[in-house]
């Protein structure tokens, strides 16, 4: 059977964010055929779909403990179990077995042009930024959902990219998701208002806001803007 082992940081350290939600919506329609494992650097905050396992190794929420993760943790991981593929959503090791895949979950690093870099502060933050950069240039494969066909890829050679139906969680189809309210009914929400669920960094809600100037005046009375996980 062959593994495909899945990068876990943001499961573990941002439940919240792109990453992490497009993990679990991966992992819900993964193949039974295929075997799934998650690396996680702590405990996930979500449960797993079941039959898929995790592996645990404790590295720290600093941007040195990131930098470690995905330059050697992960491919340590990996090469233990045996996987034939890792499968990232942010940065991939430079060097090293086996081969990795992308999902790039990262609206920000999404549009950017090729060389174009977000500032990052620290040796740790930019060297991680150049590594990640080398490394998403030599993988094997860049999963693209076709619904967003227009939107700038990452620099990757046109052979290496592959389009993919856009997937949606299970709990977003079923009665489970309770149209009627229920769920919410215990949070202190207003009737109405428009949901950001996104990116917390500086940059992100900062164009969030500067977006949302523009509509405040005329609908933000009625549909205040709601920032989901902040």
């Amino acid at each position: 059977m062959a593994k495909v082992l899945y990068d876990g940081w943001d499961l573990a350290y941002r439940p919240n964010s792109p990453a992490a939600l497009h993990l679990l919506t991966l992992l819900t329609a993964h193949p039974k055929e295929v075997g799934a494992r998650v690396a996680l650097p702590a405990p996930a905050f979500y449960p797993l779909p079941q039959g898929c396992g995790a592996e645990q190794t404790a590295v720290p929420d600093t941007p040195a403990g990131r930098l470690d993760w995905e330059q050697r943790r992960l491919g340590s991981m990996a090469n233990k179990l045996g996987a034939d593929l890792v499968h990232t959503f942010s940065a991939a090791a430079l060097i090293g077995r086996p081969r990795r895949v992308y999902s790039p979950a990262d609206h920000e690093r999404a549009a950017r042009a090729p060389g174009q870099g977000p500032k990052r502060r620290g040796l740790a933050g930019r060297l991680r930024e150049a590594l990640g950069e080398g490394g998403l240039a030599r993988a094997a494969a860049l999963f693209w959902p076709e619904d967003l066909a227009g939107m700038p890829r990452p620099a990757l050679g046109a052979s290496r990219r592959v389009s993919l139906p856009p997937v949606v969680h299970p709990e977003f189809l079923t009665a489970a998701a309770s149209p009627d309210g229920r769920a919410l009914a215990g949070l202190d929400l207003p009737e109405t208002f428009v949901l950001y669920q996104g990116s917390e960094r500086e940059g992100s809600l900062q164009r969030l806001l500067a977006a949302w100037s523009w509509a405040a005046g005329p609908v933000g009375e009625y549909y205040p803007l709601l920032a989901a996980g902040l």
